[in-house]
């Protein structure tokens, strides 16, 4: 969906995703490490992406973000909600594509910086997820944000993926410190020169 939604938090910013940083997403999903847990794709080329993007800007139910590292004002993943019904959604396609920003903690604020644009903007009560269950770096995420597994099934490159959920209120006992997260529009539109 196009929208104009930022949140920040410590290091870390989510901004809206704009056609110039669709070639990140193309690379990182193209990067067989970085989508070994993701559900398999062909390859994708610039064309594709591009459609996919002007797809993206019609659909209602997903709502997708640049993460940006502030120290070094440079796009540094993605993160989404989507499939959004009503006041419910998925929350997850978090990805750290620049090697340079692992280990300083973005997926985790990303994560929850998306999280109070949804509660916040979209009226979002109840979030959900699938994570695979070697992805511990993700998993190890969701649990410290206070998601709990609720089931599990196969995924369709072998293994499994637990099911977790979250409500409005767990999230908020879980992860005090967001409850005074702003989400600002606008405000920063141009990204403060991000353009990296």
């Amino acid at each position: 969906m196009y929208h104009d939604f930022y949140a920040e938090n410590n290091n870390c910013m989510i901004a809206p995703l704009e056609e110039q940083d669709i070639e990140y997403l193309r690379q990182w999903r193209n990067d067989k490490e970085l989508s070994r847990f993701l559900r398999p794709i062909p390859y994708i080329t610039p064309e594709m992406e591009k459609k996919w993007f002007d797809d993206y800007l019609k659909d209602q139910m997903t709502c997708f973000f640049v993460i940006i590292d502030k120290e070094s004002n440079r796009v540094i993943g993605s993160v989404a909600l989507y499939n959004i019904e009503g006041q419910s959604c998925e929350i997850g396609k978090v990805v750290i594509g620049d090697n340079s920003a692992h280990g300083k903690g973005m997926g985790y604020n990303s994560f929850l910086l998306a999280m109070c644009v949804g509660i916040q903007e979209l009226g979002i009560k109840n979030f959900r997820l699938d994570v695979h269950t070697e992805n511990i770096a993700a998993l190890s995420i969701y649990v410290k944000a206070g998601f709990e597994i609720c089931g599990s099934h196969d995924f369709m490159n072998g293994g499994k993926e637990l099911e977790m959920k979250i409500d409005v209120d767990r999230f908020r006992t879980c992860n005090p410190a967001y409850k005074e997260v702003i989400v600002k529009k606008t405000e920063f539109s141009d990204r403060g020169g991000v353009r990296k």
